[in-house]
């Protein structure tokens, strides 16, 4: 019998909450909420992989609940760095703090031509910059206009992947991220690396890339 979304989301609230309540540098875990920012299948595979540890320069597309569980991670983590891509900056100053090692970049989104089409991403220069962890949940992309909206991001890879990586795009199910996610999955599989993928289904769902080096990302 196939489990309901709802049960499945439900599942990942217990398991992310527990895995929150064991988590040194979470002090106050971020909560997804209806219509809110991130699905507890989101914060779940999220925090699964922070709480490893291995994870030095971090880059997100979309603020919301999930940067303020990277900023905590940031925080308590030596080392660690992340860069936090927006196109709304009230909600950009609200989701991310002002601290040492975290980077707030505020891009308005314009016209962006990706292979065959015309798209909006953000108007900022891609980083020269590696990451190991890339989290994909922006721009909006909810309308018909707008669904293609991340496929920006296909214009940046390989480029800012480091050799080894965790790349994660949220709401893989819809149309536009389908295709999206087909696409990063031919681009990768060009580089020669092997590339392992799953996908994670709750209140949202997300397809997750890694190397062999995280090899645990796609069994979490």
């Amino acid at each position: 019998m196939k489990t309901s979304t709802s049960a499945l989301e439900l599942r990942h609230q217990a398991n992310y909450l527990e895995l929150a309540r064991h988590t040194d540098w979470l002090d106050n875990p971020p909560v997804s909420s209806p219509g809110g920012t991130a699905s507890y299948s989101l914060l779940y595979v999220l925090l699964s992989l922070l709480r490893s540890g291995d994870f030095t320069h971090i880059l997100e597309f979309g603020v919301g609940q999930s940067s303020k569980l990277i900023s905590a991670y940031v925080t308590g983590t030596p080392g660690a760095t992340s860069m936090h891509v927006e196109h709304d900056k009230e909600w950009l100053d609200r989701a991310v703090p002002c601290s040492p090692g975290i980077q707030r970049v505020h891009a308005p989104l314009i016209k962006t031509k990706v292979f065959d089409k015309e798209v909006q991403w953000y108007s900022m220069e891609r980083p020269e910059s590696q990451f190991d962890l890339l989290l994909v949940d922006g721009p909006p992309a909810l309308s018909r206009g707008m669904r293609f909206n991340r496929h920006g991001i296909l214009n940046w890879i390989p480029e800012v992947l480091a050799d080894d990586f965790v790349l994660i795009f949220d709401d893989a199910a819809r149309i536009g991220e389908r295709k999206a996610t087909a696409a990063v999955k031919r681009i990768l599989s060009e580089t020669g690396r092997e590339i392992l993928s799953a996908d994670f289904t709750g209140g949202s769902s997300q397809t997750v890339f890694a190397t062999p080096k995280y090899r645990y990302a796609v069994y979490l």
